[in-house]
């Protein structure tokens, strides 16, 4: 099938879109018929969705599913599918408790989940489920706000990764972490600029080390107007619950 595709049409890719399922030995068998890979999750409501088959529920799936699609299709490029419903958009029978509990994402959801698959390594972003989700202005503006942001960040998205021997370091907590704070180092011309989740459900105090090459730069993260300048080759900052940061640099 594949090599039928490729020979009517060679000037496309082809992509092959999985569902949050299967063993990383049976997505790698289709996976040869593929030149991108990548799946679909929508994890919210957390935990109470069933989409996942996963251990891990949480907004962080889109992260862990963003790395097992890319040991199925090492060296392929990986563009993942984000949630752009609620799950009671789906039935057209839901009451007004249903809408509530099987709501949209926030946000700060969307934003993290499109930042949590970048770190990981997506390099595409697709949205499903905005033909169902009925009269819903907030979260169409929402979700229009942060394609946006990150159509206006494309120039570092689309940078190479920077070459940094880069290690993280979390403060003492009382969580088990089985997940933490995962950065991506972004090289634009001569700057870099990191791009930094939280994956943990409670606030973390991280720090970038390894940074020898940047010590006296500074960096900000618009959105939360957080400044920090690279000391002894780090930078410590304080993150929120499933947070972003986008540190660029100071001009």
């Amino acid at each position: 099938g594949y090599q039928f595709l490729k020979a009517s049409d060679p000037n496309h890719p082809i992509w092959m879109n999985h569902a949050p399922r299967n063993s990383i030995a049976q997505l790698a068998f289709f996976n040869r018929g593929a030149d991108i890979v990548g799946c679909d999750i929508y994890p919210v409501p957390l935990g109470g969705t069933g989409h996942s088959d996963l251990g891990d529920r949480t907004l962080a799936s889109v992260g862990a599913y963003t790395r097992r699609m890319q040991d199925a299709a090492p060296g392929k490029p990986v563009w993942m599918v984000l949630q752009g419903f609620g799950w009671a958009d789906l039935d057209e029978t839901a009451g007004e408790k249903d809408r509530k509990e099987k709501r949209k994402p926030t946000l700060e959801e969307s934003r993290f989940m499109a930042y949590d698959a970048i770190v990981n390594g997506a390099r595409g972003i697709l949205y499903w489920g905005t033909a169902y989700m009925g009269e819903a202005p907030v979260f169409w503006k929402e979700l229009r706000s942060l394609i946006g942001e990150l159509n206006d960040l494309l120039p570092v998205l689309s940078a190479p990764d920077a070459s940094i021997d880069m290690q993280i370091s979390l403060e003492e907590t009382w969580g088990s972490l089985d997940r933490g704070v995962r950065a991506l180092p972004k090289q634009v011309g001569d700057q870099v600029h990191f791009i930094v989740v939280n994956e943990w459900c409670d606030p973390l105090c991280y720090t970038l080390a390894g940074l020898d090459a940047l010590n006296g730069k500074s960096y900000k993260d618009a959105a939360t107007s957080l400044t920090v300048t690279v000391e002894n080759g780090a930078l410590t900052l304080p993150i929120r619950s499933y947070g972003v940061h986008v540190l660029q640099p100071v001009e």
